[in-house]
């Protein structure tokens, strides 16, 4: 997701647009999210910095995101404005992916993410995300299997940086034909 940040649309339904803002390195990007949760809490917008970190003795990369009331990032001045959507914060988020063998992966994510629901109760901000993740869930399962010919399996061909990773983490990357042609279950 940190790299392929544009498709992140794909993978989770409520997200409509990202936009890269800044990219201080190749792990640290400040990126903009327009998102569209469900009636009536729709037009939402969160400015989200993240960082990569490679964990090689777990086989696993994390991800850790923050989105704080900030005029910049890295010198990047950034636009409070957000069109006329209501801006979200995440206090909070952390997600770690882990190689268990060549068709296993876990993945972790704990998210605190105030949507800016004042007039609700609680209850309802916390059934709302059981929603987003449960849908977010089912879409990987499903982007899982329909990864043959996927436009991402085509982007891990194209870029060397995946080749990196896959070495850094001493995990056999796959030659360019199993990604074309296996599909992952």
């Amino acid at each position: 997701m940190l790299f392929e940040h544009d498709l992140l649309h794909q993978w989770v339904p409520t997200v409509k647009r990202v936009d890269l803002v800044k990219e201080q390195c190749l792990l640290k990007k400040l990126i903009h999210l327009k998102i569209d949760l469900y009636t009536p809490f729709s037009d939402r917008d969160l400015m989200c910095e993240g960082t990569g970190v490679l964990l090689e003795d777990e086989k696993a990369a994390c991800f850790i995101m923050r989105s704080e009331p900030s005029d910049s990032f890295f010198g990047k001045s950034i636009d409070p404005d957000c069109e006329g959507r209501v801006r979200m914060n995440m206090k909070h988020g952390f997600m770690h992916m882990q190689y268990i063998d060549e068709h296993t992966c876990k993945f972790r994510i704990i998210m605190n993410v105030d949507m800016k629901i004042s007039l609700t109760q609680g209850w309802v901000g916390k059934m709302i995300m059981n929603k987003v993740i449960k849908v977010w869930i089912y879409t990987i399962a499903k982007k899982s299997e329909d990864f043959k010919g996927s436009e991402f399996a085509k982007r891990l061909i194209r870029n060397p940086l995946y080749r990196l990773l896959t070495k850094r983490l001493n995990i056999s990357f796959p030659e360019k034909d199993q990604i074309l042609n296996t599909c992952t279950k």
